[in-house]
């Protein structure tokens, strides 16, 4: 890679026909680009490995919710029998309470 000195420009260059600064630059710049992909990669990586933790994450929950939803069903059940135990007894209360007043 011998220097020569060009009449026409007068700048120094390299045997392709590029400064030594330019080959700098272009070299610190593909360097940069490496850095930077190396970064991106392993942010990738970072994310893929956070991705697969909350994938595993939500797969446990939806198990758990699966597991509980037979008990919430007999839950609503119960529940809708009780309610409809309150309403009968609020009517009878009622109607005790008319057949109260008008035997006084």
């Amino acid at each position: 890679m011998g220097l020569s000195k060009t009449s026409e420009t007068s700048t120094t260059t390299n045997n392709d026909g590029h400064s030594p600064q330019a080959q700098a630059r272009r070299e610190n710049r593909l360097a940069k680009n490496r850095r930077t992909a190396a970064a991106s990669r392993a942010k990738l990586d970072k994310s893929e490995q956070e991705g697969t933790v909350a994938k595993r994450q939500l797969t446990q929950a939806l198990r758990t919710l699966q597991a509980a939803l037979p008990r919430v069903e007999e839950l609503h059940v119960e529940n809708q029998q009780l309610v409809q135990k309150l309403a009968a007894s609020k009517q009878e209360c009622c109607q005790l309470r008319e057949t109260t007043k008008t035997a006084t």
